[in-house]
């Protein structure tokens, strides 16, 4: 029994710490899991839904050539002059193609300048009108598009007709179908539904193909299998997506949206893969790997505890019957326990803090690029305003509208027509509204709905009373009668009278920023506006344009939403708990930019509110969905550091333990016994940290001398001994009246490690172990890890130097960037970066051989390395390119720096070739920006100076 609760403590050790690997091997395989899944997924649906985009333009440009090869033909002119239907002649040409090209269901229409149509490849049917049936734009003109008819969704190419007097007759119209592309997508092994939306599908009259599901029609053949499998899951399910891809029920389903000319949804194409049909080996991989490693930790853990109770039983056997080990055993549990609880918490409270940290910082980098877009189309609207509407000439006409009704009503239309085309030009750069105000705010002219005038606006719409009543401009997000946006208000006074007008708003469709927004910080994103607004102030027969959203206080605008679900950018509400969406609900009307995580952690939501500019009142938000990749990356680091930690507290607990031991076996040893050290193959000493005491035989033996006076006519101590580097400890590195010996017990073990010399002088490395003897001195022992540490030095240099040059390389780059660019940050300095390159290399290797271009490389990484001050760090980044990391103050100093580099390279003599030159492209990075933005904008000043002539230093 003496040694059960010894037994047991590492037994629950064991169990505690394998019960960690475990659930982090389970962690790290689900996060990578989601993550590669992920990618297999977007990569799948990205190569798929582009070939699907090549094909289509493929088909419509194929389609337009055969339209004009064939209108070559004087015939088909001839018969739209004389009336003539040509169908024979029209159907053998597409039986042709049917026979000598992909193209086996080609459609011809031969159409007179009335819409009537003269002959059909297909049908017999000639003399109804196609103006009557749909829609016919620019057939004056050659085009193609897409379209609905009364037969399917086709491709339509149009080739115009005229005469001799080129007076426009008529027109061929040549059909294709979806059919083949279909078939070469499900040759890539996929499954493809082609929709028409339900309400292109009642212009349908004679359906080519033979299945509707829902009034949808589908518009290529497809597997019955399949077709069950979309009714199961129900059409209207099936198209509503908010990503390139979704996983429903076994397949993988991406989606693509066919528009029409007006950008209208008209079809939808659905392409389905079976997930058992996905190639995921690498999966598999990521299990295996894991997993080796999982069980290799825990057969380490076993070897290691093993190990402890094997010393423990030899420590114990030598210890006197005295020792009360079963009080030590209770003190060092408690120990344990008392020192894993701290752990925790600290690590709580750490991870706590960087997660406020980093949201804290996210939110206010949202703010700043919140405030960025905002200014970009205040410019658009200052620059309309002074551009097109601050004119005397306009603001006469606004003026007119005072005068009498009839003089308002020819006021409207006479600025309608003036202002009609620069309204239309600017709505290129997102103006959604331009709208005139009379000075007692009542609505004159608004251009987006013309025939919406006369309504007053005072108590409706605060920024117009505001800028009439002020005559001062106002501008954010309010709230409107039709729309809602970002609106800059101006007040129109007249120059010569200087009298007050009235006023006019230029606006721009909250869309259109949300847009920017997450095209800015690659993000889905979302719109709400507060229900009691909309009551209140939209005109009631435009309140249909709203929606319910998931928070119970605000609507979503559905044009917006559906804008940004066919752009793949709605953001994904429902990832939020409900507990979230309640907070997030309450928290928009604090009015601060703040962030909420999603349910399953992955994806972080940040709320912007939007506030009335004259009432201070919140009245809206944007929201803006990102992947959570830095927290989880945070949380799987704390992972793994908690593993690290308890791992680190078993270890010690137990080596505290078992120097409790140690410590009680040397106690029972006397000097007299200095035999027993003289067995020990390590050097071992007695010291107090400024003197040997004693020493063992090896020790001895090692120095070459006979005795420890001999050694101490030499040294004093031994730390004397140790040889200065900077991969080992030396007193040097501590403070003045420091012991050595108490230092280096505080380092971590991988820093316990010194060099000394041996009577042969050959250096040896050493790894220190310290224990407390008594009357302040130490029991120190030295044991040799020379070849184990040499070996891990030379690896490492291997590792983070370039083989052939010497110089850094990118492995040095990604391990070390982040230091090098906070060291120059604590130190008020910034970071430059030179790129540079050699002129003509590629004519080196040519001319003299790749042996003799390589000498040349290292010989020009000699001389730059000398030409650089020691804390400059040189990179070979690839081939013959170089990158120099340097501290500067501006970047007129970092242009210096590398004109001379240039100078020096220009004027030295390469042993081989004589002469060469070299180009440089310089930049500094800036304070919180990505590095690699910052090389890539090295990199394009290099190629600015190497297409100016090379031999030149370029700065950006």
């Amino acid at each position: 029994m003496k040694h059960k609760n010894w037994l047991m403590l590492l037994v629950a050790i064991f169990v505690l710490i394998a019960l960690g690997v475990i659930r982090l091997n389970i962690f790290y395989k689900e996060y990578q899991h989601t993550i590669q899944t992920q990618k297999i997924y977007s990569k799948l649906t990205f190569e798929i839904i582009h070939k699907l985009q090549v094909l289509i333009e493929e088909k419509k440009n194929a389609t337009l050539t055969i339209a004009l090869a064939l209108s070559e033909n004087k015939k088909l002119q001839q018969a739209l002059v004389d009336k003539r239907d040509i169908r024979k002649y029209l159907k053998g040409f597409s039986l042709g193609l049917a026979q000598e090209t992909d193209f086996k269901n080609v459609w011809f229409e031969l159409v007179d300048r009335n819409g009537t149509v003269v002959s059909r490849s297909w049908s017999s049917l000639r003399g109804d009108n196609l103006f009557g049936v749909r829609e016919l734009n620019n057939i004056t003109k050659v085009h193609t598009l897409m379209d609905v008819d009364q037969y399917n969704l086709s491709f339509r190419a149009f080739v115009p007709f005229y005469d001799d007097s080129r007076q426009f007759i008529g027109f061929l119209e040549t059909i294709t179908h979806f059919n083949s592309i279909a078939k070469k997508i499900a040759q890539e092994g996929f499954e493809p539904i082609i929709v028409v939306d339900k309400h292109y599908a009642k212009r349908l009259k004679i359906p080519f193909g033979e299945y509707f599901i829902d009034d949808y029609y589908i518009a290529n053949s497809i597997q019955p299998k399949v077709l069950q499998y979309i009714k199961t899951q129900g059409i209207e399910r099936m198209l509503e997506y908010q990503t390139h891809y979704e996983i429903k029920q076994d397949y993988l389903v991406a989606h693509h949206t066919l528009l029409d000319n007006h950008d209208k949804e008209m079809a939808y194409v659905l392409i389905l893969k079976p997930l058992e049909k996905i190639d995921r080996s690498s999966l598999d991989n990521i299990n295996l790997s894991v997993n080796i490693i999982t069980l290799l930790v825990i057969v380490a853990l076993v070897l290691i505890l093993i190990g402890f109770y094997n010393r423990h039983e030899k420590y114990s056997e030598k210890l006197e019957k005295g020792v009360d080990t079963q009080r030590y055993f209770v003190l060092f549990f408690i120990f344990f326990a008392v020192a894993t609880t701290l752990f925790c918490i600290a690590l709580q409270i750490g991870y706590n803090q960087k997660k406020e940290n980093f949201i804290q910082n996210h939110n206010n980098a949202i703010e700043k690029d919140f405030d960025t877009i905002q200014n970009k189309y205040k410019t658009v609207a200052h620059t309309m305003y002074e551009t097109v509407i601050n004119r005397q000439s306009i603001k006469q006409i606004v003026h007119k509208a005072y005068e009498s009704q009839s003089a308002k009503d020819l006021a409207r239309e006479e600025l309608y027509k003036a202002l009609i085309e620069q309204y239309k030009f600017f709505q290129t750069y997102d103006v959604r509204q331009l709208h005139f105000h009379l000075r007692n705010n009542e609505s004159f002219l608004r251009f987006h709905r013309p025939q919406k005038y006369g309504d007053n606006l005072s108590g409706i719409r605060s920024t117009v009373e505001w800028v009439n009543r002020y005559h001062i401009p106002i501008s954010g997000f309010e709230e409107g009668r039709i729309y809602n946006g970002f609106r800059y208000l101006f007040a129109l006074g007249d120059t010569i009278s200087k009298e007050h007008i009235g006023s006019v708003e230029v606006s721009f469709s909250v869309h259109a920023i949300a847009r920017e927004f997450a095209h800015l910080r690659s993000a889905k994103t979302g719109f709400f506006i507060d229900k009691t607004v909309v009551k209140k102030k939209v005109f009631s027969q435009e309140q249909g344009n709203y929606e319910d959203s998931p928070l119970e206080d605000f609507y979503y605008e559905s044009s917006i939403k559906k804008q940004l679900e066919r752009e793949f950018k709605h953001a994904q509400m429902e990832q939020l708990s409900p507990l979230g969406i309640q907070s997030a609900n309450k928290k928009i009307f604090d009015n601060k930019i703040f962030t909420l995580s999603s349910n399953d952690q992955k994806h972080l939501f940040t709320f912007v509110p939007l506030q009335n500019p004259v009432t201070k009142e919140v009245v809206g938000a944007i929201v803006l969905q990102f992947d959570n990749a830095t927290l989880m990356a945070f949380r799987y680091n704390y992972l793994v550091i908690f593993g690290i930690g308890l791992a680190t507290i078993v270890l010690t607990t137990i080596f505290l333990y078992r120097e409790y031991l140690s410590k009680n076996l040397f106690r029972n040893l006397s000097l007299r016994t200095k035999s027993i050290l003289d067995t020990q193959k390590s050097l071992i000493v007695i010291t107090t940290g400024k003197e040997i005491l004693e020493t063992n035989q090896t020790f001895l033996d090692f120095f070459g001398h006979d005795s420890l006076e001999s050694f101490k006519s030499k040294y004093r101590c031994v730390s004397e001994c140790f040889i200065v580097h900077d991969g080992y400890f030396h007193p040097s590195k501590i403070p003045p009246q420091t012991l050595w010996i108490e230092h280096i017990e505080k380092l971590h073990p991988k820093d316990q490690v010194v060099l000394m010399r041996d009577k042969n002088a050959t250096q040896y490395s050493f790894a220190v172990a310290q224990n407390y003897y008594q009357d302040n001195s130490y029991v120190v022992s030295f044991n040799d890890i020379s070849q184990t540490f040499q070996e891990q030095i030379i690896l490492q240099h291997k590792i983070i130097m370039d083989s052939l040059t010497g110089a850094y390389n990118r492995e040095f780059y990604k391990t070390n960037i982040t230091k090098i660019i906070q060291k120059r940050e604590y130190n008020h300095q910034q970071l430059g970066v030179i790129f540079f390159d050699i002129d003509y290399f590629k004519a080196i290797n040519d001319t003299y051989g790749h042996a003799i271009g390589d000498e040349v490389l290292k010989e020009l990484v000699e001389r730059v390395s000398v030409s650089i001050r020691n804390d400059d760090y040189l990179l070979r980044w690839g081939g013959e390119e170089f990158v120099v990391f340097i501290a500067t103050h501006s970047l007129k100093q970092a242009k210096r720096a590398s004109e001379h580099l240039r100078s020096m390279i220009e004027h030295h003599t390469f042993k081989e070739i004589g002469k060469l030159t070299c180009s440089f492209g310089v930049t500094l990075h800036q304070y919180d920006e990505a590095i690699e933005k910052t090389i890539q904008r090295a990199d394009e000043a290099l190629y600015i100076s190497k297409e100016s002539g090379r031999n030149r230093v370029t700065t950006l």
